[in-house]
């Protein structure tokens, strides 16, 4: 089994166009326990068409790296178990490298556990692979020794040690949620016994009761505007916190003139900074707030009707099993798409002062079948999105439909009252929709540590290793 937690945390991702077989090499380095050299690399020329295979492999060996440029069948490919660097393409037919790390059995077929330096770690399958690595070419490394000890820190205790915002509004935020979602209950408990007691609806009653709404009301919206506000302020807090430490890096007595820092990697520094900020804000202000929430209402259904906790302790293990399983080709599919719509955008402005030497009938061939390829790349993005979207929901009504039963052979059992009966069918429906929040949050908080490990990793990089948020 590969450990692929370590492996995503060992990912290195190239620092321009050029330099993909740079970031591979720097890969193995990290898989062999050699992170120390990783840097060193920064310093190796690149010209504007990349490495070869051969400047790969000398590279290697000056090392001490026992590698060898050859050619290998998918057969052969499957039996390796330590990790080699791929000769491919992307879908714009350019040249490109990717780390190997190794396959497992899926089904009838193969999956393959690659690391696109453009992009992330990621499992693919056998036909996708066979169509991206048409040369069969290989950079291959004898004697190759796993050691991924120097990555073992859990990425997302990073994120807590930010140190960016006092950590009272780990407990402040799903406080303020519980209390605004409590007024909101009392709000629906005050109408419906309106409806079902015909006190309420007496004239000397009446004014109290709206006066009481409106005051439940008020409260319900200070404490979410408050809510609000704090969010707003975590996620200024967190950029500038981040910004600051990775300029303060960049411009000191220290600094010299550095190949790996480029518009390409400043680019993806600024996108990652963002993803780590989306990663805090979502899990402060989502997964422990919405959780919380979620505590309340199954200690609730516990308390009235414990099988239907039960049911929905079952929902939530399912759910959380398809999240899991999904996070990684969730996160590669979002780079791959941002990626392409790049290299397509690039490609274009690039031929755009060319068009007298390409030809009118050749760019608008090629620049046309970019965009049908990005559109398709979209549509299949937004269709898996689509479909887990529609599991996630369908899981819910079934949850819901099965309480429902469950409640409605307890009340004619006379085991629970009516107004039991449709507490707990409430309460796995708000658990129901909540959940699907909970997953959507949980997908951008691994895309956030996965940035998290790119952001520390530019920071070491620049000589700041162990700056202020780097533990």
């Amino acid at each position: 089994m590969y450990n692929t937690n370590l492996i995503k945390r060992s990912f290195i991702r190239q620092s321009d166009e050029h330099t993909c077989g740079i970031a591979c090499l720097g890969m193995i380095f990290n898989y062999s326990g050699n992170a120390r050299l990783v840097n060193q690399l920064n310093d190796v020329a690149v010209g504007p068409e990349g490495l070869s295979m051969y400047d790969m492999m000398t590279i290697a060996n000056w090392y001490g790296y026992s590698a060898k440029c050859v050619e290998m069948e998918l057969p052969f490919l499957r039996t390796i178990d330590k990790p080699c660097i791929l000769h491919a393409q992307n879908e714009l037919g350019e040249y490109h490298y990717h780390v190997c790390y190794g396959s497992r059995k899926s089904g009838d077929s193969f999956q393959y556990l690659m690391a696109d330096p453009a992009r992330h770690v990621h499992w693919i399958s056998e036909q996708e692979l066979d169509k991206l690595w048409f040369s069969k070419a290989a950079l291959y490394f004898d004697d190759l020794k796993e050691d991924l000890s120097a990555f073992r820190d859990a990425s997302w205790a990073w994120i807590l040690r930010l140190g960016a915002f006092p950590q009272g509004l780990y407990i402040i935020i799903p406080a303020l949620t519980l209390c605004a979602a409590s007024f909101g209950i009392a709000m629906s408990w005050v109408l419906q016994k309106g409806i079902m007691n015909s006190y309420f609806m007496k004239s000397t009653v009446i004014i109290p009761v709206v006066i009481l709404l409106l005051l439940i009301s008020l409260f319900r919206s200070a404490f979410a505007f408050l809510r609000q506000y704090l969010m707003i302020r975590l996620n200024i807090a967190v950029n500038r916190k981040l910004m600051s430490t990775f300029i303060r890096s960049l411009f000191n007595e220290r600094t010299t003139v550095r190949r790996d820092i480029t518009s390409y990697s400043l680019k993806h520094l600024y996108r990652d900074v963002q993803k780590i900020q989306n990663a805090v804000s979502e899990m402060i202000g989502t997964v422990l707030s919405e959780g919380s929430l979620i505590i309340v209402l199954m200690s609730m259904m516990t308390f009235f009707l414990p099988w239907t906790a039960f049911v929905n302790a079952v929902y939530f293990l399912l759910i959380g099993i398809i999240t899991a399983n999904n996070l990684d080709g969730n996160s590669y599919h979002i780079a791959q798409l941002t990626g392409l719509s790049a290299s397509t955008e690039k490609l274009l402005i690039k031929d755009i002062g060319q068009l007298r030497y390409t030809g009118y009938a050749r760019g608008q061939t090629f620049h046309i079948s970019n965009q049908d390829l990005l559109t398709k790349q979209t549509q299949t993005v937004a269709v898996k999105v689509s479909a887990r979207t529609f599991t996630n929901e369908a899981l819910g009504a079934v949850n819901v439909i099965i309480v429902l039963v469950i409640s409605l052979w307890q009340m004619q059992q006379e085991n629970i009252d009516y107004p039991t009966f449709m507490l707990v069918v409430i309460l796995s429906y708000l658990c129901s929709s909540i959940v699907p929040k909970i997953c959507n949050s949980v997908t951008a908080i691994a895309d956030g540590i996965n940035s998290g490990t790119q952001y520390r990793s530019m920071l070491a990089s620049v000589g700041e290793g162990q700056s202020d948020t780097t533990p």
